[in-house]
């Protein structure tokens, strides 16, 4: 009884910040047939994993997960999540782009998610019946409790020219409005960042990165993740998990979203066609850019990931 109240197949985003994650989920969570949460389901994952329920070492999956715990995040992500017609109704109104502003975002778009969700009332059950999309960039430092709570799901791991996306997490620290993620009981000592919040994951060793220069934390942090699902990936079945790559989905969106259906076996669609003739553009870089400075160091920082980049096809 207790499989019948779980996901089947759940469809899983990977992906470090700024690498294409929001573009993936969405172009997924608008097919017929699936549902999906807002954006980031990391609320639903944060009593398990996060910081302080470790002793501030970072974000990290819990020792033992019983079967009720997993009952209990399939029936919380089932209750936070929407069916495709509803996203796609939002997306004709490029609702990811609003949510990038945060009056708008906190007085007008999450009230109206909380509505329909709560709209939704016990109809959670029916919800487990459809397949759920979810993204969480955070899971890359806790893949071992994705493989725990949903050993069906198929993963699709996207990733970008290293240098670009550390480049937008830069933009993403110093941007004052979004990511502003952990208020941490060490202070921060950053150079060039003037606030007081860890941004994006937390990975273990966080403590060494406290007074680096902000180019080296953002390599720390995308080696990290990049290595938590590499290690995914050893663990996985062929069968079960693929890796895209942003560029080609931009460049090439035919051949790459009928790469995603096949490996989804998802028949092919006017919806999944739309998106082969024109991908859209989601997070966009904003005004928030990284100093010219903060760009070489960028530069400087790289070889401290060439090992990863190089594993991920990036040299």
């Amino acid at each position: 009884m207790a499989n019948q109240l779980r996901f089947h197949a759940p469809v899983m985003i990977l992906g470090a910040p700024r690498s294409g994650t929001s573009l993936l989920h969405r172009i997924l969570r608008g097919q017929p047939g699936f549902v999906s949460t807002a954006s980031e389901s990391r609320p639903v994952w944060e009593p398990l994993t996060e910081p302080s329920k470790h002793g501030w070492t970072g974000e990290r999956a819990p020792g033992d997960i019983n079967s009720g715990d997993i009952d209990r995040l399939h029936r919380q992500l089932a209750r936070l999540a929407l069916p495709a017609d509803t996203w796609r109704r939002a997306d004709a109104h490029d609702i990811v782009t609003k949510q990038q502003n945060p009056i708008l975002s906190r007085w007008v778009l999450r009230p109206g998610y909380r509505a329909l969700v709560m709209a939704r009332g016990l109809r959670w059950r029916s919800t487990l019946e459809s397949r759920l999309v979810d993204k969480c960039v955070h899971s890359s430092l806790w893949p071992e409790l994705l493989e725990i709570v949903f050993p069906d799901a198929r993963y699709i791991h996207i990733v970008r020219d290293p240098a670009d996306t550390m480049r937008s997490m830069v933009s993403g620290w110093l941007n004052p409005d979004r990511f502003f993620t952990w208020k941490l009981p060490q202070q921060l000592s950053i150079p060039d960042y003037p606030f007081t919040h860890w941004n994006f994951p937390l990975p273990p060793g966080w403590q060494y990165m406290r007074d680096r220069p902000l180019a080296e934390v953002v390599a720390f942090q995308w080696r990290a993740m990049q290595e938590g699902i590499l290690g995914l990936e050893s663990r996985t079945p062929d069968k079960r998990f693929l890796r895209i790559r942003l560029e080609d989905l931009n460049a090439r969106p035919r051949e790459t979203i009928e790469q995603i259906a096949t490996f989804l076996e998802l028949p092919w669609s006017e919806y999944l066609e739309a998106f082969a003739r024109a991908v859209p553009i989601v997070n966009a870089e904003g005004k928030h850019q990284p100093p010219e400075k903060l760009a070489i160091t960028v530069d400087e920082a790289l070889p401290s990931i060439r090992s990863t980049a190089r594993r991920l096809g990036y040299d």
